[in-house]
């Protein structure tokens, strides 16, 4: 950090640090079980019939009750994104865009809802610079 070092100056790069350092997980309950899943595993989370379906990058999908509103506010909104009201990716495993979707690994293609196209295609943006 160049000095004079402003408050701001040092709080975004303590942030900056913070997020690319520590682990972050997010603690579900499913089958009256405590997981801390870590969110770098995260490829996809996705609603179905009122549950929420955590899909990992291993290929595991963990299903519990829960809203997935609920579940956004436990994560790195710089990284999650909430693109359609049934889907909200980890921007980290984008690999293309096309028009109305996104691909993620393992070849996952999921829809961009029309509310949220501009929302994601604007995040999208702003991730890549600070990538």
């Amino acid at each position: 950090l160049p000095k004079p070092i402003s408050f701001q100056m040092f709080s975004d790069v303590m942030e900056l640090c913070e997020n690319q350092l520590l682990p972050h997980t997010v603690e579900i309950i499913t089958n009256h079980r405590k997981m801390n899943i870590d969110t770098n595993q995260l490829v996809y989370l996705e609603t179905l019939n009122h549950n929420i379906v955590f899909h990992l990058e291993n290929g595991e999908a963990i299903e519990l009750y829960g809203t997935l509103s609920g579940y956004i506010g436990k994560l790195n909104p710089d990284c999650f994104i909430q693109i359609h009201k049934s889907f909200c990716i980890n921007l980290k495993h984008l690999t293309a865009t096309k028009k109305n979707s996104v691909i993620l690994d393992r070849e996952v293609e999921l829809p961009i809802g029309r509310s949220k196209k501009n929302y994601f295609f604007g995040k999208l943006q702003a991730y890549m610079r600070s990538n």
